[in-house]
């Protein structure tokens, strides 16, 4: 590898100097030669970029670095966070933001975390370990430096987030189909009142089908590159490594978020209701006037995209709701979120329906208690 091809993109898009980036050798191999940053400012480079300088600069075995540090940032991810929880949880004082206000059915701690010990071990390390082949796959680029610019990154991983969410609310109905619920998805059931460990507490099967749910976005992203860039190896939307390590370490803090069972005030979902607070206040005048008199509910439009802990809390405790796991627009098309929507202008007419500590996630008297009955007497 070297670092003599000029080709140059602007670092981050923040408009900083352009610099060279060290990129493959044609006549190099990965078996056969380490990589070399020579010729590189790294005095312009990002703290980010010259870790990443510092961790293959030189290394003798940078495919075999690079699929540990992935491994090892993705689980970093997922155990702090869920570590957060655990924190959150230990103090009385947060847990008025708790969904439901009652533990009703769910697995031991003890059991999920020796399940979750042994899918790490069974999937993760394989997939880490075999990294640098599935970056092959999708077309990436592995070793330049500076990484592509910001807006580039950002705009691949909402395509990723669309792509995902789109197959995992398909793979997900059909989960929850007679046969493939009863033999699969039942497992991650088993938490009708989830917490943030729950998230990788399924079978096998659905692991799988779950990681290739969240791989679909960069493999098509990838392959439109190859397709309809006339070179793709300098095109600036090619893939990059840091941009399938983000994606990757999004959706894990996604899932573990949405199994937490809390719905905290600073919690991501709430960000996009800042632009529907801006138009009630807008077009209505008043947001506390409005809203308490039931006219306008913005945490129940599309301008509430993201589904956040409290939709897929509704799904744990409700059973036949809520499949999406980013944005709320399928199940909304779809009206698989009728009972969620029904239960929040419920609440929103009359908070008292349901004790504060309770609030979204709380049972209520209506269509939703037989399903809920019927989900539970089957797992019985």
């Amino acid at each position: 590898y070297s670092a003599a091809n000029s080709t140059s993109w602007s670092l981050l898009g923040l408009g900083l100097p352009q610099l060279p980036i060290a990129v493959m050798d044609q006549n190099a191999s990965a078996a056969a030669s380490a990589v070399t940053y020579n010729g590189i400012d790294q005095s312009a480079l990002s703290f980010p970029e010259k870790f990443w300088v510092w961790m293959l600069d030189g290394n003798p075995n940078p495919d075999l670095t690079i699929g540990m540090f992935f491994l090892a940032f993705i689980e970093g991810c997922f155990f702090a966070r869920m570590a957060m929880y655990l924190i959150i949880d230990s103090f009385p004082s947060m847990h008025k933001y708790r969904l439901q206000g009652r533990v009703m059915r769910r697995p031991p701690f003890s059991k999920v975390m020796q399940y979750v010990i042994w899918t790490t071990l069974v999937f993760q390390v394989p997939i880490g370990l075999t990294f640098r082949s599935t970056l092959d796959t999708m077309g990436a680029n592995v070793y330049t430096v500076p990484f592509p610019p910001a807006w580039v990154l950002g705009l691949q991983l909402l395509v990723f987030a669309i792509a995902y969410d789109t197959s995992e609310y398909w793979v997900h109905r059909a989960l929850h189909w007679g046969p493939l619920y009863r033999h699969i998805h039942k497992v991650h059931h088993e938490a009708q009142t989830p917490y943030a460990l729950i998230s990788e507490y399924m079978h096998p099967v659905e692991f799988i089908l779950i990681g290739l749910c969240v791989s679909v976005g960069p493999l098509s992203w990838g392959q439109a590159v190859s397709l309809f860039s006339a070179n793709p190896d300098e095109s600036i939307f090619r893939l990059h490594a840091v941009v399938i390590l983000l994606w990757s370490a999004v959706a894990k803090i996604l899932s573990v978020d949405a199994h937490s069972g809390y719905d905290l005030p600073w919690g991501v979902r709430r960000w996009p209701l800042l632009v529907s607070q801006l138009l009630l206040f807008i077009t209505c005048g008043s947001t506390a006037s409005e809203a308490a008199a039931g006219h306008f509910n913005p945490d129940n439009t599309l301008l509430a995209a993201w589904t956040g802990p409290d939709w897929h809390d509704y799904h744990h405790e409700a059973f036949a709701s809520n499949y999406a796991a980013v944005f709320r627009f399928w199940d909304w098309w779809c009206e698989t979120d009728a009972g969620y929507r029904a239960r929040l202008d419920l609440l929103h007419r009359d908070p008292k329906i349901v004790t504060p500590s309770c609030q979204v996630g709380a049972q209520l008297k209506g269509p939703e208690s037989s399903v809920t009955a019927s989900f539970t007497q089957e797992n019985d």
